[in-house]
């Protein structure tokens, strides 16, 4: 017993020896391994060390993964960027100047958020990230996410990540931008028992109304449609959110097609001039940004395809921006460009209003007919009060109605007609049988 105790101390000692020892040397290795706290070498085995580190450069990524850098812009992007900017309604020009001084509005501190609406292309997201842009270099942190990175599979996930989000922007304590692409993805059907995002519109607009007053934060969302939000966010933004109609100013639509065109590739020719593109351009009607340069494109592909010596900058001829332009026209046409299909809920609404509203037409001319075949067919009534009271009855319906019951007699003298004249074949039949077997 007493060498069981002797053996369990000097144990004791000499692990307490080792401790002291190593201290001053474990945050060296800990330094040499990223600083991950892993045990000396001595202390396990080589595939050990190996599979510890691994695991905690794994944690340290997922950690990373939701601070993303704030994104940074090519020199062509900012020019376009600049160029869209300057075009963008003034409103969103002024979020700029509202971030910079926290009194260029007096007495709206609590103006902490906007919706940027248009169609798509219309120049809502670059407009977006020209402001971060703008404001990255005031020292802001700008964070730009889609909405569909926050989308989850499981039951309020979508919520979860975006409160995640949120909630880590403003725990640095630094004046933050963020802008979210396509928002409305994130909180339409928000009454909807088969979809999920109740919780998470509930979860935005509770953390806006805590974000007033707050002059280091700022929040953009971009909506390609507007009219299906939860009634509660509808109140919140209606005096905040900013419409962005397509181009139409034919003075913006030539310089972007000439930014377009004009690269390290690719040059206008002289012919080229702006009253030629702007007659031109005229045949796109209301178009987005994004058609345009789509529409730039075409023309440097199709100048390519018609050139007779290739060489290595390309001339833009008037005749390939004249074929490009008729091409693009014919298309919108070909595929019905501003057609809108309806959803499922609207066309069964619009059948469900139509089949109402015919059931509704039907009863009331039923009962009109009844009661103007009732007067004819009276005859305790005389023909003037008869007719009087038809024509009161027929001065209360609408003109509708008068068609709907026109077409109801109609149909109904057609077939007494027709009733009338099988009647009578059928006795001229019996009269010349009848006639045959008396003259037999």
């Amino acid at each position: 017993m007493l060498f069981v105790h002797f053996i369990l101390c000097s144990f004791l000692f000499i692990f307490q020896t080792s401790l002291s020892n190593n201290s001053a040397s474990q945050s060296d290795d800990q330094a040499k391994h990223g600083g991950f706290g892993i045990a000396p070498k001595s202390e396990m085995s080589k595939e050990q060390r190996d599979a510890i580190e691994k695991e905690l450069l794994k944690q340290q990524s997922e950690q990373t993964k939701t601070t993303e850098p704030t994104k940074t812009f090519s020199e062509i992007e900012i020019k376009e960027m600049e160029l869209v900017f300057e075009s963008s309604p003034i409103e969103a020009q002024l979020i700029v100047s509202h971030l910079r001084y926290p009194t260029y509005f007096p007495d709206d501190k609590d103006y902490r958020s906007a919706i940027f609406f248009g169609a798509p292309g219309s120049g809502k997201t670059v407009t977006a990230n020209a402001i971060a842009y703008k404001m990255s270099k005031e020292g802001w942190n700008c964070k730009i996410i889609s909405s569909t990175s926050l989308l989850g599979e499981h039951r309020n996930q979508t919520a979860i990540r975006l409160e995640k989000e949120l909630k880590s922007a403003i725990a640095s304590k630094k004046p933050t931008l963020i802008i979210i692409d396509e928002l409305h993805r994130l909180l339409e059907n928000a009454d909807s028992k088969n979809h999920d995002t109740d919780s998470t519109s509930t979860a935005l607009w509770t953390f806006l109304d805590k974000q007033e007053g707050n002059e280091n934060f700022f929040l953009i969302g971009t909506m390609n449609r507007i009219d299906k939000l939860p009634q509660p966010f509808k109140n919140r933004i209606i005096s905040d959110y900013i419409h962005f109609p397509l181009t139409t100013d034919p003075k913006i639509k030539n310089k972007l097609i000439r930014m377009y065109l004009t690269t390290e590739n690719s040059i206008l020719d002289e012919e080229v001039t702006d009253d030629f593109l702007n007659k031109e351009l005229e045949k796109l009607n209301d178009c987005a940004g994004r058609c345009l340069k789509k529409i730039s494109r075409a023309i440097g592909r199709k100048n390519r395809i018609n050139e007779s010596k290739k060489s290595s900058v390309t001339v833009i001829k008037k005749t390939t921006i004249t074929q490009v332009a008729n091409e693009h026209a014919k298309r919108k046409a070909e595929i019905k460009y501003n057609w809108v299909d309806e959803s499922d809920d609207e066309r069964q609404n619009r059948h469900h209003k139509e089949n109402m509203k015919m059931h509704e037409s039907h009863f009331v001319q039923q009962q009109l007919v009844q009661i103007i075949l009732s007067y004819e067919h009276n005859p305790l009534i005389s023909l003037r009060d008869m007719l009087h009271g038809r024509e009161n009855l027929i001065a209360l319906l609408t003109d509708e109605q008068k068609e709907l019951y026109a077409n109801i007699m109609a149909k109904t003298q057609e077939r007494k007609y027709r009733e009338a004249a099988e009647k009578a074949k059928r006795d001229a039949e019996n009269s010349w049988s009848i006639f045959g077997k008396k003259s037999s």
